[in-house]
């Protein structure tokens, strides 16, 4: 038992130890810095990703079902996604949307 935990506290020095001589130098110490700065803006971009995503979709979550019948006026911003017809198929004048009357 003593000796696991001997192991593993020179283990832990042994790790210190190189990673004290490894960022005594300049150039370890410059990556070291470059890449705490990208994480920071990595993490930036994260947290502005999410607050877009969230926006967006409180913005366009609408979701109103609209019930038509045969000749009723649509508005120009409805998406059709289903009809009565056996073949699925719906025609659709659009005179008032092209200036005609």
């Amino acid at each position: 038992m003593k000796r696991y935990i001997y192991i593993t506290m020179m283990n832990h020095r042994i790790i210190l130890t190189n990673l004290w001589e490894q960022f005594s130098r300049f150039m370890n110490q410059y990556f070291l810095l470059i890449a705490c700065l990208q994480l920071c803006c990595l993490c930036i971009f994260f947290l502005i990703l999410v607050t877009s995503a969230l926006d967006y979709s409180a913005r366009y979550s609408s979701g109103n079902i609209v019930w038509l019948r045969e000749n009723d006026e649509v508005p120009c911003d409805l998406v059709l996604i289903g009809t009565s017809e056996a073949q699925g198929v719906c025609y659709i004048e659009t005179a008032a949307l092209d200036g005609e009357n």
